[in-house]
């Protein structure tokens, strides 16, 4: 008898679809994090042989993120450009994984990642210039205007505290006190008489962080003089009046 050697060759068919391992990857980043900052760092992988083998990386979407090629089978994910929290502040990142075959199978792997905030916005008022008018005779404590600014930050960067400016008023004028809690500013201490006279106040408004932003506005209001010593004690502040006469009404213009 005779013997032949046979060999079979078994050809691959393109059935094992495509294998994606996220080995590290972060849930949170700041915004403020420059561009190039390693997000994700992924490994393919095909039992499939040639074509059928060969894995082809990408992210779906519009998305501020890159696919970087580290070696052989492994890929990072980068940040494209910084970020900005206050346009998007959480991203679902899709990675898709195709091989060479005919038709070709895919898989996704999908990144969730937080957006952390830097207080990188100002406080802004609702309105550029604030103005209101006080007539005679009111008494401490009285409701001037209601002043508002908002912050686009989160959290404690978003926190907005409101001061009057000081050294605008004359010692003799009456003073402002700015409340917190309800955010209005009211007159202190302040005596009726038949002239009164305008007045700008400068108020500003910044964040409780220790990298303050300032923005401000002002508003114009009437207010008349100081009242004598023997008056009540003022009802908004704890600061006491500033010392002086009474302003005389004929020297007010």
């Amino acid at each position: 008898y005779d013997t032949a050697k046979v060999i079979v060759t078994v050809t691959d068919v393109n059935d094992n679809t495509p294998e994606i391992s996220v080995r590290s990857a972060l849930n949170a980043i700041s915004e403020d994090s420059p561009a190039g900052t390693v997000v994700a760092l992924l490994h393919v992988h095909d039992l499939d042989s040639g074509a059928n083998g060969e894995v082809r990386c990408s992210l779906d979407g519009d998305v501020p993120f890159r696919l970087q090629s580290s070696h052989g089978s492994y890929y990072s994910v980068v940040t494209a450009r910084e970020l900005d929290r206050e346009q998007v502040s959480e991203y679902n990142v899709t990675v898709r994984a195709a091989d060479g075959g005919s038709p070709a199978l895919q898989s996704s792997a999908v990144l969730a990642l937080r957006v952390l905030d830097v207080n990188d916005n100002a406080p802004v008022f609702l309105e550029e210039r604030y103005s209101a008018r006080l007539a005679e005779n009111n008494a401490a404590g009285a409701l001037v205007l209601t002043v508002r600014a908002t912050d686009a930050d989160w959290g404690q960067n978003a926190r907005v505290r409101y001061r009057l400016a000081e050294h605008l008023l004359p010692p003799d004028s009456g003073a402002l006190r700015g409340v917190p809690v309800s955010h209005f500013v009211g007159i202190d201490g302040v005596r009726a008489f038949l002239h009164s006279y305008s007045h700008d106040v400068s108020l500003t408004a910044d964040s409780r962080k220790s990298h303050l932003r300032f923005s401000a506005a002002s508003c114009c209001d009437t207010l008349p003089a100081r009242p004598p010593p023997d008056e009540p004690a003022p009802l908004l502040g704890t600061e006491e009046p500033a010392s002086g006469p009474p302003a005389d009404p004929a020297a007010v213009p």
